[in-house]
């Protein structure tokens, strides 16, 4: 049975049971209403359950609900412990697996079977335990070749130095020593003092220092045995060889195997224009007289100058000061076997050093000139298409000639000795050529003694695969450079 009631709010018709408790919303205004045996009531709190119909209450459904939920409980409780079951079940099974796998690998213990070990089983419990094993396999290896190559040539010991790097699982203490006693090994045969160096920072307290330093005085002994022979056949001055054995017996002595080279560059170039026009005038007469004689067309100096050396040359020549380093490396290492040098070239100002031995170098760069009587004039290199560039050069009559007198003029003499020379194709242009004068300085620490070595150097007379006047230029530089690390080398007996 139903009854119509009016909405308090709105007035809205509604119509609800007369027999039942309820709470329920306006159709039209969402308001909410109780309503009791068919009557609106403003007191909800007053509300009784009728205990005779207490079926369809929402009493009721909160307790199946609860009941549910205890029921949903208990189920995933059983499903957890079902699920915990068979994830336990299956560790204890992969842990078996594992176990037998291990044991295999132990009865024939190969580093292909313990490696496909660890690649199956990486995280697995016998992980140390096979590391173990295949670290010790590896040591045996390692120290199998180093012994056999001991009986061939020369010890090695990369093997072993690999092993201790990878910080074993595997004795460590053992590899140590062998590795120890490999660096001996290799240190008494073969004869260089990169061996001793090697094994002094390995093992800086080790218990072979006393061999090691016995085979440091003997190397060295040989070292000054090599150059006493040298330098007597070189004849070298007396100045460098006492700078020489002392600076040997000060490297001895301090284990200092540096020698620092530093550099000190000046530039006093000439370009064309800076010249007087006598020399000028001078210069255009011997190239005229020299490319008629040769049945060459090619113009005066003064019609085609040289272009300008200044502005190509600078005063920063690190990359040639390193060709002068380079080389002498090069010698020590060609004529001192064992070589107990390493040159060092400083480049930064201020990078002094105090205890190494030193060498300091100051260089003038100017422009190459030759002297006619009393008149400075460029020496210039012609720049042709087929033969690069090269130095002119006149004939001692030609000179004579030049100069009102005969050949055996002490003038002719001295200026054919400055003449460079080369053979010349189609003209392309001339060039001005450099001239260095070198004044090097050789220090021992702590000592007195000192050496000084004064020299000039020039470009070679031919150049070829010329790729235009700036590499030109360039060529002239690095044989200048190269012609002097051969002057100095020699200079002090090397």
């Amino acid at each position: 049975m139903k009854t119509i009631v009016s909405c308090p709010s709105c007035q809205k018709k509604l119509r609800i049971p007369n027999d039942k408790i309820i709470r329920f919303n306006c159709s039209n205004c969402r308001t909410s209403i109780f309503a009791k045996n068919g009557k609106i009531t403003n007191d909800p709190v007053r509300i009784e359950i009728n205990p005779n119909k207490n079926y369809n209450t929402k009493y009721r459904a909160a307790r199946r609900k609860a009941v549910f939920l205890w029921g949903n409980k208990f189920v995933k409780l059983g499903v957890a412990s079902l699920l915990f079951l068979i994830i336990a079940l299956s560790c204890y099974s992969f842990s078996q697996r594992e176990r037998r796998a291990f044991e295999k690998v132990q009865e024939e213990i190969t580093f292909s079977s313990v490696s496909n070990f660890l690649k199956e089983y990486p995280r697995g419990m016998f992980r140390k335990k096979a590391i173990y094993l295949q670290d010790s396999i590896m040591y045996i290896k390692a120290n199998t070749a180093y012994q056999e190559s001991c009986k061939k040539s020369i010890c090695r010991c990369e093997a072993l130095l690999r092993l201790m790097n990878k910080k074993t699982e595997y004795n460590p203490k053992l590899i140590s020593n062998s590795y120890e006693k490999c660096l001996l090994q290799n240190a008494s045969q073969s004869n260089s003092f990169v061996s001793l160096d090697l094994y002094r920072a390995a093992f800086p307290e080790g218990q072979y220092l006393d061999s090691i330093s016995i085979l440091d005085n003997n190397l060295w002994t040989t070292v000054e045995q090599q150059y006493l022979a040298r330098k007597t056949k070189a004849k070298v001055s007396e100045k460098a060889r006492l700078f020489v054995q002392g600076l040997l017996e000060h490297s001895k002595v301090n284990k200092e195997d540096h020698i620092y080279v530093k550099f000190n560059s000046h530039l006093a170039l000439e370009d064309w224009e800076d010249y007087s026009k006598e020399a000028q005038d001078l210069t255009d007469s011997l190239y005229a007289k020299q490319n008629r004689m040769l049945g060459n067309s090619y113009p005066i100096p003064s019609a085609s100058p040289a272009p300008s050396i200044k502005s190509m040359l600078k005063t920063n020549n690190v990359d040639l000061q390193h060709l002068i380093v380079k080389a002498l490396q090069t010698r020590l290492d060609s004529i001192l076997t064992p070589n107990p040098f390493k040159i060092k070239h400083i480049v930064k100002n201020g990078s002094e050093v105090s205890t190494p031995a030193t060498i300091t170098i100051d260089y003038r760069i100017k422009t190459l000139s030759l002297e006619l009587g009393n008149i400075k004039f460029p020496s210039l290199y012609i720049y042709s298409q087929e033969a690069g560039f090269s130095n002119s050069r006149l004939k001692p009559e030609e000179v004579a000639g030049l100069l009102g007198t005969d050949i055996n003029d002490l003038r002719v003499k001295q200026f054919i000795k400055q003449q460079g020379g080369g053979v010349h194709g189609n003209f392309l242009d001339y060039l001005l050529a450099t001239d260095i004068h070198w004044v090097a300085n050789f220090e021992v620490p702590n000592s007195e003694v000192k050496f000084s070595f004064i020299t000039s150097s020039r470009p070679n007379s031919t150049f070829s695969n010329v790729k235009g006047k700036q590499n030109a230029y360039r060529l002239m530089m690095e044989s200048t450079f190269q012609n002097y690390a051969l002057q100095v080398a020699e200079g002090v007996g090397l």
